[in-house]
């Protein structure tokens, strides 16, 4: 199947192709040539269509061999006509770029053009491509007359049935446990006889062909507990075109099994399983191996399965039913039938291994009495073919049971090593390939393409989704004239991007984590197997091979393209070259190499080059006419050559991480370019950006005072879409000057940031950018808006109440540095849709008016006059003096009794930052606050007194917020408050109607000193994240012990907190737990716990995984094992900076459970230690007081600053059994002494070692050959470490990262220091 596949593809390519040249041709033909394309679109095309869908049923070889070398000829007919129809364009791009017309002429009559060489060309190879189409009558003879439906329907298929075809299942548990959760308790049982008419739901398993989707199906089917829950089950394997009369017909012979039905009547078979259903009990059906009807449209699919769906309605309350297809779109088109599909990936490693041995070695077990159990009584085969080449032929497979089973029985009993090397060497099997191909057929004729083009990338390799549609767009794949994106409203990107989704509904490209796409790997081998005459991969290390003259696309290692330079230059169609490397590696490629590459491959239409190590680029790259799509991210290249411009129809181009010196002065004539990707240093060297007209993308724009640089360069970039930053607004000195840049009418963008230069922040210049800002009003739809650096004292008149012409769209908002804004815009009336507000550094502002009231996100950064306001505080209508105003705010001022507070603060020797640090901070900025008192407490009254007194009046003078009687919306979900003036209090009542408030960040907030009450605290259950830093009297944490869903919690820089406990704080002082017993995480940084309050801080503590402790300067030694014993799922503990600890307390108790432990610079948990070898013989062998109960886990790691905290935290047994350790961030500056080093003798079990951030070290050990057990050793930033010790024998990794330039040197092979290095079989310098 594969070959015919590969022989068919050549069709399935070159059609498409076809179809877009002769509807470009007859745009330009009138008389002549038009007549013969008009047949050959009209009735040839159909016809090849047709051939080549049925090109696998030829059953001679010279017949097979007689149309491939027509599809040959064919294809390169069609590519000769493409590329002069590209020579016509060219020189259509090259009159626009040169300014002979304003805008490009898509396709203007022949005598348009100059040049009568390309008219007499294109006439000559269109003929051609009509006179080799023409002789598709050949074999239409050939195939007799046969059908014309598709040969899909005569495609060998396996036909499922109810009855499990597999003993046991492996490593799909939890799938069918969660699969039979959501068939049995998915919906509240009703009676039996409850036949109201409601939806049936529909259950997918969704995932590629081959991942055990109808196994799994068959073992769910027949569980007792389905048994039990559906008295009726129906099992159905559907035919792969959609036919709803047969499987109507196949549901009534199950519902009626003693009837005979032979009517195709749709409506007759419909009433009788109808019928038939109203007189069953609650059913089950199955409906395996589901296709999508790719001829049909979505509308047409989703109707014929809402028809054929509608008798199970009448079914019992319950029924279910359970599909099993390798596409999406099937669950899509269900609607709302649907739940969500249940996608099933390919097996872990170890599962596959499992179903490849049962396979493999089915004889061996059953002779020992196991059926398909042969885990145990196998293990003498596979010592003899070795687990190692098991493992690497699974480790092939991606998981796929089809492929494990399909090799597993090929190699059955046979224990022959080169039968099983043979296996490992092969790249594709063809009873696998069998079912992955079939889905590749079934693809949409552009889902084709796009999957075969992928078979030039290397195995593994993941693209980000802008790549791949570019990729395939200057391909031309995907096609467009720019009438016909202005017609139809699409853009050629915004079909790529539905093409791409298509392949992952299709399950042929998995979307990564990271928003990469991958294809799978066995699905790279059905890619690799119908393009491998179009699509070459030389890849690094491998054996030399011939590059066919058939090559279109070729993917080679940049390492090997000198010794493969003249095979390339022979190519005559080479249209994509993508050249790949080690992004560690340091070659450089020859100039000249790539040149003479350039020079013989003109017709190149895509050219990655990223990572390229080189000079500079060779300027033959100015004579690739086709040239649509050029990579040079991350490259070396450092300037471009002057030919540059000259590739007009050059669409992408990727700069980005690049670093010029300089660049041409006319890369604006490159006017057919609709992506730019490029920093903003490089984008700020090109002058008249405006040329480039066809921009869908430029994310930042740099205003100068220069010519080509002016904000009217953005006027017309009407097409500009996704986010655009305009940076240096100070260049600009009027409104009619920022008009011309015309931001309004760029509709199609989303995202703009407004910035001015930082140095421009004084007030003179505020009149002028206030000017600017109103000229550059965004467009009416954007959901991000973001102004940095402003220098006005107002809102700009587009943001103003009686001028809503920003839109209602937006949902961010964020002003930042602006300095010298003295009031906010009615946001909430503005901006209704806003979810997210950020105010940073807006440091005039002192009232926060209305907010949206379904906003999402606050943060406050340091709004030096905000002060928030309760709710009783924002009804104060009055409008008398000063005084009078600040009066009723005292009165109703209710802050925490500071006297005894303070005056414990004051003589409290645990004080870390005293009163009158304090007090000097909080006066910093200078307001004129009241205090005759002169005490920390008067204090904050008197200045957040005075800072809501001007919030208030501004309040009363902004009518639009009269009604404002909550400052906070109760919607707010994240909450960050900055250096804000709010006293514990207004904080307590703000909070308590935050009832969504899931994470809140306080930092700087001085005038808070207590956290809220129990009472208000145990409200907020969303509250799930909590980081409190530099809240410097902060001294209660309230009731924090009360949110029951905490999970995160940071305390850093409360140097006060836990040092003074009030007197009026009850539970504070009553010996109870400090923190709520959900936290999973907890870090706490250069705060005044006391010893006894850091065992109260870790009571009930059972879930958490994290704990870190810096910097704690009064704790003196770590809680005792009694209050360390109940942190059973603490995995990792870090120590730091801790000076005054002198003890581990119950630190052994944690061991067992521990996989991380940091202790750094803790200098007084070693003084005085002994020698290791003292230590060592002190310790008896049957005493070991630190020794974990349990032991060490294998997965343990050890990090320390210096090895004489070995023995301190870990005893002789603990030492013997460490696995793993990490002398990290060491602040060693002298070579390991000989007593240090004796403590790697007592470290035998060792099999990792990594020396991390030794800035100084200027060595290694000398002594590490005698850790035997070694098999991991890095050593990463070490910039002092030259050369290397001597390293043992079973070292398998070594990994070299940031350290001296001679130690790589040494280290290469040939080097001095090769001979230490090169028995291990991994090396990597990063």
């Amino acid at each position: 199947m594969a070959e015919a596949a590969a022989l068919a593809v050549t069709g399935w390519l070159v059609t498409p192709l076809i179809s877009k040249l002769v509807l470009k041709g007859l745009s330009m033909f009138k008389i002549g040539m038009k007549g013969k394309l008009e047949n050959l679109q009209t009735i040839t095309v159909p016809q090849m269509k047709q051939v080549i869908e049925k090109a696998e049923m030829l059953g001679k070889e010279d017949d097979k061999q007689l149309m491939t070398v027509w599809l040959r000829e064919l294809q390169d007919a069609a590519y000769e006509a493409d590329n002069v129809l590209d020579e016509y364009d060219y020189e259509l791009l090259e009159r626009q770029a040169k300014g002979k017309f304003k805008q490009a002429v898509t396709s203007p009559p022949l005598s348009f053009l100059s040049n009568a060489s390309i008219r007499s060309k294109l006439k000559d190879s269109l003929e051609k491509l009509d006179k080799i189409a023409s002789r598709v009558h050949t074999f239409i003879n050939m195939l007799g007359g046969s059908s014309n439906a598709s040969s899909l329907a005569d495609e060998t298929t396996f036909v499922t049935g109810s009855v499990a075809t597999e003993p046991r299942i492996f490593g799909r548990d939890t799938k069918r446990d969660h699969i039979l959760d959501l068939l049995i308790n998915n919906h509240v049982v009703a009676s039996e006889s409850d036949h109201e008419i409601r939806d049936v739901l529909v259950l997918p398993i969704v995932g590629v062909g081959g991942v055990g989707k109808t196994t799994l199906a068959q073992d769910i089917y027949n569980n007792p507990k389905i048994i039990a829950h559906f008295p009726t089950r129906m099992w159905i394997h559907t035919p792969q075109n959609f036919d709803e009369i047969i499987i109507t017909r196949r549901m009534v012979e199950l519902v009626h099994p003693d009837a005979c039905h032979t009517t195709d009547n749709f409506g007759t078979l419909q009433q009788s399983l109808l019928e038939g259903l109203q007189k069953k009990k609650r059913f089950l059906l199955v409906l395996d191996d589901v296709w999508y009807d790719e001829k049909q449209s979505e509308f047409v699919n989703s109707e014929r399965w809402r028809k054929l769906l509608a008798p199970l309605r009448h079914g019992v309350q319950g029924s279910m039913v359970l599909i099993t297809s390798r596409t999406n779109l099937v669950a899509k088109t269900l609607g709302r039938y649907a739940m969500q599909p249940i996608t099933l990936e390919g097996l872990n490693e170890d599962d596959c291994l499992s179903l490849f041995n049962s396979y493999a070695f089915e004889a061996a077990a059953a002779a020992c009495g196991q059926q398909i159990r042969p885990d145990k009584n196998i293990d003498h085969h596979l010592m003899e073919i070795g687990r190692e080449i098991a493992r690497k032929i699974v480790s092939k497979l991606s998981g796929l049971p089809l492929a494990a089973k399909v090799l597993g029985g090929v190699l059955r009993n046979n224990h022959d090593v080169e039968e099983w090397n043979r296996v490992l060497r092969t790249d594709i099997w063809d009873d696998i390939t069998r079912v992955l191909v079939l889905s590749y057929k079934r693809l949409p004729p552009l889902l084709r393409q796009c999957v075969a083009h992928h078979g030039l990338y290397p195995k593994g390799f993941s693209f980000s989704g802008d790549y791949l549609v570019r990729a395939w767009i200057a391909e031309g794949f995907i096609y467009a004239h720019e009438h016909d994106e202005q017609e139809s409203g699409k853009r050629m990107e915004e079909i790529g991007s539905n093409c791409l989704n298509e392949l992952v509904f299709r399950s042929f490209l998995q979307r990564k984590h990271d928003g990469r796409f991958l294809l799978h790997d066995l699905m790279h081998d059905v890619a690799d197997s119908v393009s491998r005459h179009e699509c070459i991969r030389i890849q690094k290390g491998e054996k030399k091979k011939a590059i066919p003259p058939t090559t279109k696309h070729l993917c080679i290692h940049m390492e090997d393209l000198d010794e493969y330079k003249e095979n390339i230059c022979r190519l005559r169609n080479l249209r994509t070259l993508f050249l790949f490397c080690n992004p560690k590696s340091k070659f450089t490629l020859d100039q000249s190499v790539l040149h003479n590459i350039l020079n013989k491959s003109k017709r190149l239409r895509t050219l990655d080059l990223a990572g390229l190590r080189i000079d500079k680029l060779p300027d033959s790259i100015g004579d690739l006419k086709y040239l649509r799509f050029l990579d040079l991210s991350e490259s070396t290249v450092n300037t471009l050559p002057k030919s540059f411009h000259r590739l007009y129809h050059l669409m992408y181009l990727d700069l980005s991480k690049c670093k010029f010196d300089s660049l041409p002065k006319d890369l604006s004539e490159l006017v057919n370019l609709r992506h730019l990707e490029a920093d903003g240093n490089t984008l700020s060297m090109i002058p008249n950006l405006g040329r480039l007209t066809a921009l869908q993308e430029l994310k930042e724009f740099y205003v100068k005072k220069e010519k080509g640089h002016e904000a009217g360069q953005l006027k017309n970039l009407a097409n500009i879409r996704g986010t655009l930053r305009v940076v240096n607004l100070e260049n600009i000195s009027s409104t009619s000057e920022a008009n011309e840049a015309n931001l309004h009418d760029k509709t199609h963008l989303k995202q703009v940031w407004l910035e001015w230069d930082e140095i421009n922040t004084t007030s003179s210049n505020s009149d002028s950018a206030e000017m600017v800002l109103d000229g550059f009003q965004p467009p009416p739809h954007i959901t991000f808006l973001g102004v940095k650096w402003y220098v006005g004292s107002r809102a700009p008149i587009w943001m103003q109440p009686n001028n809503l012409l920003c839109g209602s769209s937006l949902r961010t908002l964020i002003l930042e540095d602006c300095m010298i804004l003295q009031s906010l815009p009615p946001l909430g009336q503005l901006f209704p849709h806003l979810r997210e507000l950020r105010l940073k550094c807006c440091y005039l502002i002192r009232y926060l008016p209305y907010l949206p009231p379904n906003l999402i996100t606050l943060e406050l950064f340091y709004p030096v006059l905000l002060a928030l306001l309760t709710e009783e505080e924002l009804k104060i209508s009055t409008d008398g003096p000063q005084l009078e105003l600040e009066q009723v705010l005292l009165e109703k001022s209710q802050l925490f009794k500071m006297d005894s507070v303070t005056k414990s603060l004051e003589e409290n020797p645990n004080r870390i930052v005293n009163a009158e640090e304090i007090m000097r901070l909080l006066k910093i900025d200078n307001l004129p606050v009241h205090n005759p008192s002169e005490t920390i407490h008067s204090y904050i009254i008197n200045r957040v007194s005075f800072l809501k007194f001007l919030g208030l009046q501004e309040k009363l003078q902004t009518p639009l917020d009269a009604g404002n009687v909550q400052q906070l919306p109760s919607s707010l979900q994240h909450l960050e408050l900055f250096g804000i003036s709010v006293d514990s209090t207004t904080l307590s009542e703000c909070l308590s109607k935050l009832h969504s408030l899931s994470s809140l960040k306080l930092d700087s907030c001085m005038c808070i000193i207590s956290l809220p009450s129990r009472e208000v605290l145990i409200n907020l259950r969303q509250l799930q994240k909590v980081s409190i830093s530099l809240c410097l009297m902060l001294i209660s944490l309230g009731g924090l012990a009360a949110l029951a869903y905490l999970e995160m919690l940071t305390i850093s820089e409360c140097p006060n907190l836990m040092t003074v406990v009030p007197s009026d704080d009850h539970h504070q002082s009553s010996g109870g737990a400090l923190l709520p017993e959900s936290l999973i995480d907890l870090t706490i940084i250069d705060c005044g716990f006391l010893d006894t309050y850091m065992g109260r801080c870790l009571m009930g503590l059972t879930g958490l995984s994290v704990l870190r402790l810096h910097t704690c300067q009064h704790m003196t030694s770590l809680p005792t094992a009694g209050e360390l014993m109940h942190l059973t799922s603490l995995q990792c503990l870090q120590i730091e900076e801790c000076e005054l600890l002198e003890s581990v307390g119950g630190l052994h108790v944690l061991l067992s459970s521990l996989r991380d432990l940091f202790v750094l610079k803790c200098p007084r948990l070693f003084t005085d230690l002994k020698s290791a070898a003292d230590v060592a013989n002190d310790i008896p062998a049957d005493v070991d007081a630190l020794s974990p109960p349990h032991g060490l886990s294998f997965f343990f790691r050890l990090s320390v600053d210096n090895l004489s905290l070995l023995p301190v935290l870990l005893s002789r047994k603990g030492l013997e059994s460490l696995t793993s350790l990490g002398f990290f961030r060491s602040s060693q500056n002298t070579d390991f002494t000989r007593e240090q080093e004796e403590w790697f003798q007592h470290l035998p079990s060792l099999h990792t070692l990594m020396f991390y951030m030794c800035e100084r070290l200027p060595s290694l050990p000398s002594n590490l050959t005698s850790l035997t057990r070694l098999k991991h050793l890095d050593i990463l930033d070490c910039p002092q470490v030259s050369s290397l010790p001597a390293l043992p024998m079973s070292l398998k990794y070594l990994n070299m990262k940031r350290c001296h330039p001679e130690l790589e040197q040494r280290c290469r092979e040939g080097g001095p220091g090769w001979d230490l290095i090169k028995h291990i079989p991994h090396i990597y310098f990063i």
